[in-house]
C-alpha cells in the first residue's frame, strides 16, 4: 500500500498546544495549535524550511490565532436550535403535563431519531434559519419516505419550529420569526355517518351491551352508548380536552327550549360556551341516574356529582378515557359491520355527522355562523371540512331545482 503523502513525518513541540511538523508533500514546516473553546488544532504552513524560523513563525501563528478566535467560540451552544428547543419542550411540558396530547405531538417532532426538527437544525445558531432552510427540511423529510408528507403534517412540523423560534425572538435573539415556506393542502374531509348508518351503529351498540361484550377488560355498558349519542347532540370534539374535560358543575339544564348550556374548557378554540339540541337533555339525565339512588332528584344528583367528569369518571387518566373510547368505539362499528366499507370511520365522524344533520334538518336555513360559533369552530372550517361532503336532502335539491 502506497504511503500518503500527508503523513506526518517529523514533528517537535514548541510550546503546551503548539507543534511544527513536515509531511512529503511540502518542503515548509507546519505549525498547529490546539484551540480549547473549539476542542481542535488549526493548521497552517510557516512557509520556513529553517526550523528555527519556522519556530517563530508558528509562534506569532498561534498567538494570532488564539487572540482571534481561540477564545471566541463558533458556534455557541446557548444560541444554537437545539438549546431553545430544549428549552421550549420543558416549558410546555411545565404547561400542559408530559401526558397531554399536544406535549406528546410537539416532542415526537422535535425529537424524532434522524427526521425531526432537532435532527436537522440542532447544531444551527438560531440566527441563520431561514424561510429557505426551511423549505430544504421538508423537502428533507419528503425524500427520507416512500411517500411525501401531508400539506397538514408538513405545516404542523413548521408550527412547532417558529414557535421555538418565537422563544429566540423574545430573548432578542432574532429580529423577526421568518416567514414559513408556502405548503400545499389538500383537503381530506372525515368521513361522517349517514342517518341509517349512525342507527346501525347504535343498535350494535345496545346489543353488545345486553351481551355483556368487554373490549381491553372494561364491561360495556348502556353509559358507553350515551356518550355518542351525546357527541352527537352537542357537536362536542370527542378529545382529552372538550368531552373528557367536561364536569358535571360545567352543564346547565335549561328550558324553554330545552337544552344544555355547557362550559367547554379547554376547547380547541379555547373557552367557550356551547347550547345542544333538545335530545341531549335527555341522554344527560340518563347519564347522571345511571348509579343514583332511584328516588334521588335530578338537581341533588348533579349537586352531588358537581365535580366529577361526566363521562367515564373511573379513571383519572383522561388521555387513557379517550383511548378506551376509542377501541369501544372500534368493536361497536366492527359489531354493525361497518368496519367493512370503504368509509374510514373514527369517533370524529360522529360530530361531522351532527354537524351535516343540523344542516340538513334545518332544510339549510340555520344560521351558519351561530351553528359554527356553537361548535368551537369557524364558518370556513365548517364549509371545508364538515360539511364539503354532505349529501343534499330532498328538501335542498327541491329548493335548488325550484321556479320562482
Amino acid at each position: 500500500m502506497a504511503k500518503s503523502p500527508n503523513r506526518i513525518t517529523k514533528q517537535k513541540q514548541v510550546r503546551s498546544g503548539l507543534y511544527l511538523y513536515q509531511t512529503p508533500r511540502s518542503p515548509f514546516w507546519y505549525a498547529k495549535v490546539w484551540i480549547p473553546s473549539q476542542q481542535k488544532y488549526f493548521s497552517k504552513s510557516t512557509k520556513e524550511t529553517d526550523r528555527l524560523e519556522a519556530t517563530q513563525a508558528a509562534i506569532n501563528f498561534a498567538d494570532k490565532t488564539l487572540s482571534t478566535i481561540g477564545t471566541v467560540e463558533r458556534n455557541p451552544k446557548a444560541t444554537r436550535f437545539e438549546t431553545y428547543a430544549d428549552r421550549f419542550d420543558a416549558n410546555l411540558r411545565a404547561s400542559v403535563g408530559n401526558k397531554s396530547r399536544k406535549y406528546i405531538d410537539y416532542h415526537n417532532t422535535l425529537y424524532r431519531h434522524n427526521d425531526g426538527l432537532i435532527a436537522f437544525f440542532g447544531d444551527m445558531q438560531i440566527k441563520t434559519i431561514n424561510t429557505g432552510k426551511m423549505r430544504d427540511y421538508l423537502h428533507d423529510l419528503d425524500i427520507k419516505r416512500d411517500k411525501p408528507l401531508s400539506g397538514s403534517t408538513k405545516k404542523k412540523h413548521i408550527m412547532v419550529l417558529r414557535a421555538v423560534m418565537r422563544m429566540a425572538f423574545e430573548d432578542e435573539q432574532i429580529e423577526r420569526v421568518p416567514d414559513p415556506p408556502k405548503i400545499m393542502t389538500k383537503d381530506n374531509p372525515r368521513t361522517a355517518f349517514t342517518d341509517s348508518q349512525y342507527k346501525q351503529f347504535i343498535r350494535a351498540a345496545n346489543t353488545c351491551v345486553k351481551q355483556g361484550d368487554k373490549v381491553s377488560g372494561i364491561s360495556l355498558t348502556q353509559h358507553h352508548v350515551h356518550i355518542f349519542r351525546f357527541i352527537v347532540h352537542t357537536f362536542v370534539r370527542p378529545t382529552t380536552g372538550e368531552l373528557f374535560f367536561l364536569r358535571h358543575r360545567d352543564i346547565q339544564i335549561r328550558s324553554n327550549p330545552p337544552r344544555l348550556e355547557m362550559v367547554i374548557r379547554k376547547g380547541k378554540t379555547g373557552l367557550r360556551e356551547s347550547f345542544t339540541m333538545p335530545f341531549a337533555v335527555a341522554v344527560y339525565k340518563s347519564i347522571l341516574r345511571e348509579n343514583a339512588p332511584p328516588d334521588a332528584s335530578i338537581s341533588q344528583i348533579k349537586e352531588n356529582l358537581a365535580d366529577e367528569f361526566v363521562f367515564m369518571a373511573e379513571y383519572d387518566n383522561r388521555a387513557y378515557a379517550r383511548t378506551a373510547l376509542s377501541r369501544i368505539f372500534l368493536h361497536f362499528l366492527r359489531a354493525a359491520k361497518l368496519d367493512q366499507l370503504e368509509e374510514s370511520f373514527s369517533t370524529y365522524s360522529l360530530r361531522h355527522y351532527a354537524l351535516q344533520k343540523r344542516v340538513r334538518d334545518s332544510k339549510s336555513k340555520v344560521n351558519i355562523n351561530l351553528l359554527a360559533k356553537n361548535a368551537g369552530t369557524s364558518v370556513e372550517m365548517l364549509e371545508r371540512y364538515y360539511l364539503s361532503k354532505m349529501a343534499p336532502s330532498p328538501e335542498i335539491i327541491a329548493e335548488f331545482q325550484r321556479n320562482d
